[in-house]
């Protein structure tokens, strides 16, 4: 708990990649993983993927398990992409950009829902 703690306080971004996690040993299974805690607790997660190829799961992959298996609701999954753009070294109009499209899309889909 101090460590998250830590993490959050100090505005640490984790880019985080369950898939090879798990087949790295590094998490035990997806189920299992710590992503949604570590979000839940305020500290700062992007999501990400390994070679697509080595691991096989793509980052679409990963974020149909975020929903999926994770139980993450589509605002939660929306704020995690959304870190990652707030992070990537972009020039600022990409950035809103990026940014605006991904609240438009987590928008369309609450209403379709």
């Amino acid at each position: 708990p101090d460590l998250v703690t830590l993490l959050r306080d100090e505005g640490v971004v984790l880019d985080v990649c369950p898939w090879s996690n798990v087949k790295l040993n590094v998490a035990p299974s997806l189920r299992m993983h710590p992503l949604k805690a570590l979000y839940k607790a305020g500290v700062c997660v992007t999501l990400n993927t390994d070679d697509p190829t080595a691991f096989g799961h793509t980052l679409t992959d990963e974020y149909r398990w975020l929903v999926g298996e994770m139980g993450l609701s589509i605002a939660d999954v929306g704020a995690i992409a959304t870190n990652g753009f707030r992070v990537a070294n972009l020039p600022e109009d990409e950035r809103q950009a990026a940014i605006a499209e991904i609240e438009h899309l987590c928008g369309k889909v609450n209403n379709e829902i």
